[in-house]
Formats: C-alpha cells, sequence, structure tokens
C-alpha cells in the first residue's frame, strides 16, 4: 500500500488476486463511491474451522471475503483505502466516514490528531463527536473548530460536541480505541 495522502492508502491486487467494491446489498458501487471491498484470491480464507456463523458472515455465497474495510475503485486497476465500515456514524439515513472528518480537523493548524467516534441520538440515530489532540500551545476553541468543519464537510458531517484530550486511547497496534472515548461525551 502506498500513503497517497488525505488518510488514505491505494494499493493493487496481487497476480492472482481479485478485489470488488460492493455497497450493503453486494452491488458493484460506481467510480469514486465508496463501498465495502471484497477479497478473492488463492491465499484468502475459505472460511473458519468448525465455525459455521463466522464463516457465513465473513464470506459471500460465492466465495468473497468481506474485509470490513471501506474502499474505492482507483485509477489503472488501484484500491483506494476509505476507512473501516466500523467507523460508519448513520447520521440521520446518511453514512459519516470517520477517516474523511478525522482528516479534515487534522488539517486545523491547532489540532494534531483526531478521533470522530458516533454518539447515540434517539432521533438520528447518531451523532458525529470529535475528540482531538492540539498541537503545543494551541488553546482549545470548540466554535472554531467547528466553524472550520462546518466550512469544508456537509452539514451532517460536522461533529456536533468537541472534547480536548492530552492522549488518545490505543491499541497494543497503535488504533484509536473509539469506544475508549465514548464516556467523554456520555458523561458530561
Amino acid at each position: 500500500m502506498l500513503n497517497i495522502g488525505l488518510g488514505e492508502s491505494l494499493g493493487f491486487p496481487m497476480p492472482g488476486y481479485k478485489f470488488r467494491v460492493v455497497d450493503e446489498d453486494g452491488n458493484e458501487v460506481g467510480a469514486g463511491q465508496i463501498g465495502e471491498l471484497l477479497l478473492k484470491g488463492p491465499g484468502v480464507t475459505k472460511g473458519y474451522w468448525g465455525d459455521t456463523a463466522a464463516t457465513e458472515a465473513a464470506l459471500t455465497e460465492d466465495g468473497w471475503l468481506r474485509t470490513g474495510d471501506l474502499a474505492r475503485k482507483g485509477a489503472m486497476g488501484a484500491v483506494v483505502f476509505a476507512g473501516r465500515q466500523k467507523d460508519v456514524i448513520k447520521h440521520g439515513g446518511y453514512s459519516v466516514y470517520a477517516l474523511e472528518v478525522e482528516r479534515t480537523l487534522e488539517d486545523h493548524p491547532d489540532v494534531l490528531e483526531a478521533a470522530v467516534l458516533g454518539l447515540p441520538d434517539d432521533r438520528k440515530g447518531e451523532v458525529p463527536v470529535a475528540a482531538v489532540r492540539l498541537q503545543t500551545g494551541a488553546t482549545f476553541d470548540e466554535d472554531a473548530l467547528r466553524a472550520w468543519a462546518d466550512e469544508r464537510l456537509s452539514d451532517y458531517k460536522v461533529p456536533q460536541r468537541f472534547v480536548s484530550v492530552q492522549e488518545l486511547p490505543r491499541t497494543g497496534t497503535n488504533k484509536v480505541q473509539r469506544k475508549e472515548l465514548l464516556s467523554l461525551f456520555t458523561s458530561s
């Protein structure tokens, strides 16, 4: 995979491997549209030993592996990684890709790093919220961050609340643990 900017990575399938990018119904998406990445090839699992339910969840009926990765088809047979399916916020019938919002916030001169997650909401399903780590010496200004996002994103993608954190909780593989951040928004 090659990093091509804006938090996206670009890759090409190895010889003998194929990929598809599909919507929630399993239909191929059009050029530039985001969907789930499916893989097929000689090194892709054929299932889980002794676990029919896990196999059915991971593979389509015709043997494609559901990766859980969000991607779009790029030029010359490339795949462009766009995030993880579990990092999609369902806001009032719209899909908000956490990675897109994070990259927009990280373009702000005061923001070092951002983590966006969905806060449960009775009316809209989820609303986007953001935890941000600031650059050294920067002052947290929620209104300025909201205005920045509002100028660059569709209104349903703009985080409705922001918190400033010293560090983002991470796994052993350095991935942000978004669920750990949820309490920052539900405790206040």
